[in-house]
């Protein structure tokens, strides 16, 4: 099959067959760069997110119960009223982290988790509402110094520090964030970058292959075949074939008419000097044939 081909056409085949492969080269890079990218991306909004909230749910239960133990310290209505409106909003908070944490568990075995979960949190709920209820119709607790050492003083630190902790952690969420939109940024840039190069090269490598192509087929007139049928023309004394017919572009065909017309009169200006020759041969043997003669008559 490649020995019927052209050879323009093999070599445009050949650089092709180069850009075809760099193609192919920098598409399963592309296609790997967006795995790792997407793969980077799920960690983060499934992996990271997920633990983060779990963890916010799981710290909002340790408020809850440290809440109704301060509810239980109350000394009057005022403090069992705003630790229960604490209770109420810890509540609240743990669900919220529940529902955003639930869809990203995607595994079974995630799911399964949460589905027991659910079903122990409805215990729970039913049984701090029944402690709140009792909790409400107990009397105040008397006034005592730990105790109000422990709301005045202890407890307000105690928060300022639970904030500064959930500051540090909110602080690594946000690195987290911006660490991902950065990767993001980062994979379509280079993702862009990478597609136009594989097109400028593919189209480079297309042009130069079909340059080079031409120059040679100029530099060597055609197709050898027809070159070697052009030089078979010429020695049958063919010195006026069609171009179309031999398909040779003209500085080709010129060159190999030059040199033919010079072969030609080489052989011409050989075939004179050995026309030449052979009559002074016959000369010569034509005088040696008279003096003979003449020779011959003396005797």
């Amino acid at each position: 099959m490649l020995t019927n081909m052209k050879v323009g056409t093999r070599l445009i085949a050949g650089f092709l067959f180069v850009v075809l492969l760099g193609t192919v080269v920098a598409a399963i890079g592309i296609v790997n760069l967006d795995r790792i990218n997407e793969r980077a991306k799920r960690m983060y909004q499934e992996e990271l997110l997920g633990v983060s909230y779990a963890k916010e749910a799981n710290i909002d239960l340790v408020y809850i119960g440290r809440a109704l133990r301060s509810v239980l310290l109350a000394s009057n209505d005022a403090q069992r009223t705003q630790l229960l409106g604490k209770v109420e909003e810890y509540r609240k908070w743990m669900r919220e982290n529940l529902g955003q944490a639930r869809p990203l568990f995607t595994k079974p075995e995630g799911q399964r988790v949460f589905a027991e979960l659910d079903a122990r949190l409805r215990d729970y709920d039913n049984d701090i509402n029944d402690l709140l209820g009792k909790i409400k119709k107990e009397p105040l607790q008397q006034q005592r110094a730990t105790v109000d050492y422990l709301f005045t003083t202890f407890l307000p630190r105690a928060q300022v520090i639970d904030d500064q902790m959930t500051d540090l952690s909110k602080l690594k969420e946000n690195n987290a964030r911006t660490a991902n939109l950065e990767n993001k940024e980062s994979y379509e840039t280079s993702r862009t970058l990478m597609i136009v190069l594989v097109i400028l090269s593919a189209l480079s490598g297309a042009g130069l292959g079909a340059l080079i192509t031409r120059s040679l087929t100029r530099q060597l007139g055609g197709e050898p075949r027809y070159a070697a049928e052009v030089a078979e023309r010429i020695a049958n004394g063919d010195l006026h074939a069609s171009d179309r017919r031999l398909r040779l572009h003209g500085i080709a065909r010129d060159r190999l008419l030059r040199g033919h017309a010079r072969v030609e009169i080489a052989r011409r200006r050989v075939g004179v000097h050995l026309d030449n020759h052979h009559c002074d041969n016959e000369q010569n043997t034509q005088a040696r044939g008279d003096a003979k003669l003449g020779a011959d008559r003396k005797i």
